[in-house]
């Protein structure tokens, strides 16, 4: 049953997050032919940064509140503490948002000083009304309401469509219109998720409440700018080393490369509810691993075939000057996979180790920003890839390893490794075969080829039996 809920709420995720990433994916082509590549170098280093505020700036208080459902607490209390939460988060991104509008002329370090005041401005706007969304939708994931976050999450991505549309090819506003299609979708979608959450709409800030939920959550929150930091800052780095024009085309291909969310962000997102909800029953081990098994055979494969279409993908998706971004699509990839894994390796979480978590992001900041530091002065973008596909791997496996030694789950990792091997090869030779300009004829099979062999190494004989006997029971009348 715990299974059944798990796998109802996944689709229900990945079915928001298709409609959401898909509207997104739709302004690509829009706002590639629409802007000069060093506008939208900008927009993708304002994006990169945005991610790192938006874990600094409120202190992922917000995952203080999940662990509040782990406790037997009353319902009016949670509400409270919700309150708490909900209004220090505003007071923390609206302060910054006012002083970037206040001090907006005066930020000219890096490539921010190829931007106008009015861009920085719209892109602290569309922090706070992110954070506003940000917090509403994990309080509803929390809460187990995965229908009211699929709905929030289609409203703000139909209205950022439609708006975008309207402004950037009506209006001719350029990005800064792209900025407010943004910022109204991401707005609607959080009022209309405050329709669920009517206690947030009294502001409470307690501070002898928002102590110990600070306590657990800012180690939590150092952990999540180190993590954002080191799967960020390739890009920030590619501005910085080459040009915001070179991070153009590096973000269309992380563009291409975040489509295969599409197929398996909504397991990401219903793992850790789905794990918490099992409380004390001993079920949580065997969910999370058979959960991430079924996980990582989708996202390999989906990856796999992810970078063979690349090329047909970014002719259909991006304006011509942006080609070249296929070469990179396969690496980005076998980062996308390994940092998405994290929320199947959830022990120093569930123990409460966040110090532990925090020491770990430390690491791992300093790995990405070496790896972008050395490689990207010497092989330019694909350096870039290159190091996004280290820097994840390590954090996963640094994940797992620390998750297991508090939280045994039991996983085959020797099964486990030469999953990833295989994965590793196939990427390598799909990146080769984007430097060859191979035909799709010839990509598609060459990236179906170590599925077979996947399917066996990720599945036990139980697993195919019942695969085996649910086809069989479709079958009959």
């Amino acid at each position: 049953m715990a299974l059944r809920r798990f796998l109802r709420d996944s689709a229900l995720y990945g079915a928001a997050n298709l409609v959401a990433r898909g509207m997104v994916f739709l302004l690509l082509p829009l706002y590639t032919q629409v802007l000069s590549q060093g506008e939208v170098g900008a927009f993708e280093w304002l994006t990169a940064a945005s991610l790192t505020l938006l874990a600094l700036l409120p202190l992922e208080v917000t995952q203080a509140l999940a662990r509040l459902r782990t406790q037997d607490l009353p319902a009016e209390e949670i509400q409270r503490q919700c309150r708490t939460a909900f209004s220090f988060t505003f007071l923390m991104l609206g302060g910054f948002a006012t002083a970037v509008t206040v001090l907006a002329t005066h930020f000219r370090i890096g490539p921010m000083a190829q931007m106008h005041s009015g861009l920085l401005v719209a892109a602290a706007i569309l922090l706070l009304v992110n954070g506003w969304l940000y917090f509403v939708q994990n309080e509803l994931r929390w809460s187990s309401r995965a229908d009211r976050y699929a709905l929030t999450s289609v409203v703000t991505a139909g209205i950022t469509a439609v708006t975008a549309v309207l402004f950037l090819l009506v209006l001719d506003a350029g990005i800064l219109g792209l900025y407010a299609a943004m910022i109204l979708g991401s707005a609607c979608g959080a009022a209309l998720a405050m329709r669920s959450l009517p206690y947030l709409l009294r502001p409470r800030l307690n501070l002898a409440e928002l102590g110990p939920l600070l306590r657990f959550s800012f180690p939590l929150a150092v952990s999540s700018v180190t993590i954002i930091l080191a799967t960020t800052v390739d890009r920030l780095l590619v501005a910085q080393y080459l040009s915001l024009e070179a991070l153009a085309v590096y973000g269309v291909a992380m563009r291409i490369a975040a489509m295969a969310m599409l197929a398996f962000q909504g397991f990401q997102l219903a793992v850790l509810p789905a794990t918490v909800g099992q409380g004390q029953t001993g079920q949580r081990e065997v969910q999370l691993e058979r959960s991430f098994r079924v996980f990582l055979l989708i996202a390999i494969g989906v990856a796999l075939l992810l970078s063979a279409g690349s090329p047909v993908l970014l002719a259909w998706l991006a304006a011509p000057a942006y080609g070249s971004a296929q070469a990179y699509v396969p690496l980005l990839l076998v980062g996308t996979v390994a940092a998405a894994a994290y929320p199947f390796a959830p022990g120093l979480w569930l123990t409460g180790r966040s110090r532990a978590m925090a020491g770990l992001g430390l690491v791992l900041v300093v790995v990405g920003l070496a790896m972008s530091s050395w490689l990207i002065p010497w092989i330019g973008v694909m350096g870039a890839a290159l190091a996004y596909s280290i820097t994840g791997l390590f954090y996963a496996g640094m994940m797992f390893w620390a998750s297991d030694r508090v939280f045994p789950v039991g996983r085959a990792y020797g099964r486990l490794a030469c999953s990833v091997i295989v994965f590793l090869v196939a990427s390598a030779a799909q990146t080769w075969a984007a430097a060859e300009n191979w035909p799709l004829t010839w990509r598609l099979p060459a990236a179906a080829l170590p599925l077979p062999l996947l399917v066996w190494l990720l599945t036990t004989q139980q697993d195919r039996r019942r695969f085996v006997q649910w086809m069989q029971a479709l079958r009959r009348p």
